[in-house]
This record gives structure tokens, C-alpha cells and sequence, in this order.
């Protein structure tokens, strides 16, 4: 924030504004994921809401609290958080030996902990 001009962009409550301190247009990310997409040598053409997705798995994954992550993502409710979601299949294995073990069935995992939601 330290780098931000002096006006609104600085003011705005947003973690990337536009120049005038409000949202930025739908568009501003085409370019620069097409750039990526081309030199990493993606054939399949992207678009910026392959995000939306990555950033609540990211968001779970580093435990982020649920409030946080629907603040950043701008996702109101949790039934959009939700839907925006997916589970690894590690996160599943993870949950069934947690399970297994509180039924005696098998040892939990060493260094698991309940993650936040």
C-alpha cells in the first residue's frame, strides 16, 4: 500500500483497486493470463474465473478463516463460497483416516490438525 499513489487507489477498502479507488473492469486480467498461458505453453485458452476455484481451495488450504476468504473473493454468501470450491484427494484421505481413527479402526494422521473453516 506503501507504493500506491496518493488518492483514491490508496483510500479504496479494495485489495486491487482501479485508479479511481473503485473496481476494476471485468477485462483487466485477459491480457496478462494469455501472456502466461502462452509462455507456459497452455494450448487451452483461459480466462480469468479459472481463479475463482483456485482461490477457495488456496484459501482452505492455508487454513484462511471462511469470513476472510469470502471477503477477499467478494463471494457474499457461503452457498457461492461453496459452489467455488472443490476437495484434493489428499484433503479427502485425510478426513476418512480422522474418521477411522476416532472409530479405533486405524491411527490418525501424525501432524493433522482440524483445519478452519
Amino acid at each position: 500500500m506503501d507504493t500506491l499513489p496518493d488518492g483514491p487507489m490508496r483510500e479504496s477498502e479494495l485489495l486491487f483497486p482501479s485508479t479511481s479507488g473503485g473496481y476494476r473492469a471485468p477485462s483487466c486480467l485477459d491480457k496478462p493470463i494469455r501472456e502466461i498461458a502462452k509462455e507456459a505453453k497452455i494450448g487451452k485458452a483461459l480466462t480469468p474465473r479459472f481463479m475463482r476455484r483456485t482461490f477457495q481451495d488456496l484459501g482452505r488450504a492455508a487454513s484462511v478463516h471462511d469470513f476472510v476468504v469470502r471477503a477477499i473473493s467478494g463471494h457474499a454468501t457461503t452457498t457461492m463460497q461453496e459452489h467455488y470450491s472443490s476437495v484434493s484427494g489428499d484433503e479427502v484421505r485425510t478426513g476418512l483416516a480422522k474418521v477411522l481413527a476416532l472409530g479405533g479402526i486405524a491411527q490418525a494422521p501424525a501432524n493433522e490438525t482440524r483445519k478452519a473453516s
